[in-house]
């Protein structure tokens, strides 16, 4: 809780107490930026961009802040907390490294809210859909994530989120352009070598199909993630 002041007769002599739903959901600020800077889809009908397309940024998964975020998922898994803020406890630099969740998110099923405040992320894995008590999505002000994953709808349970919409691409606010897409192919047509893993998904491409259509998710002893879903051809 914030105390404000409001000005009352021409003098600020009034207090008000207003809600500050993410003021615990901040990490520390020591050490430099925590993000980087993003205008790709513009702030307004008169800056928005006539073309977009997709953050090109690849993740370090040798960079220190994955390996602590990596740590801070076997913890939560380990204890069984519902509520996850894993950003709180990563410093500035460690949360400029995050660009994506890494794929052992799939193993949070006991967390009901994530809160994923002002993160650097460009893009959220599909294994967010193996997050099967998920009720809370919070990434507002995570002002570079201008798209989810369809994956998300299969959170059977998330009834609530807070998300900065002026940011996606065909927003209402102001209708920025949506980013070009690859054409559909088939498995026998796709070249999967010249997709960039680092960029159409986290760890690598390649084709994903099971029986029935349905989508699969596994652990190997090492742990991690295998990831099979009913697309013919899709990134991962």
């Amino acid at each position: 809780m914030v105390p404000v002041c409001s000005a009352h007769g021409g003098r600020r002599d009034h207090a008000a107490v207003v809600s500050q739903p993410f003021c615990d959901a901040v990490g520390p600020s020591a050490g430099g930026p925590a993000r980087d800077h993003c205008r790709c889809v513009g702030h307004s009908v008169a800056t928005r961009s006539a073309t977009v397309s997709f953050h090109r940024d690849r993740q370090d998964t040798e960079a220190a802040g994955w390996q602590h975020l990596l740590a801070l998922i076997d913890e939560a898994v380990a204890d069984g907390r519902t509520v996850f803020k894993p950003f709180v406890d990563l410093s500035a630099p460690e949360r400029r490294q995050i660009v994506t969740l890494p794929p052992a998110i799939a193993k949070l099923t006991a967390v009901k809210h994530l809160v994923l405040y002002g993160t650097n992320l460009v893009r959220i894995p599909p294994e967010i859909g193996a997050m099967t008590s998920l009720e809370v999505f919070e990434p507002y002000t995570s002002h570079r994530l201008h798209w989810y994953p369809y994956e998300l709808t299969r959170c059977a349970k998330l009834a609530d989120s807070t998300v900065s919409t002026r940011v996606l691409y065909g927003n209402f606010k102001f209708r920025p352009p949506f980013p070009k897409l690859r054409p559909v192919t088939g498995v026998g047509e796709a070249d999967f070598e010249a997709l960039d893993p680092g960029v159409w998904g986290a760890n690598r491409c390649g084709p994903a199909a099971s029986a029935m259509g349905r989508s699969k998710v596994s652990f190997t002893r090492s742990g991690s993630l295998a990831w099979s879903a009913p697309t013919c051809c899709r990134s991962w």
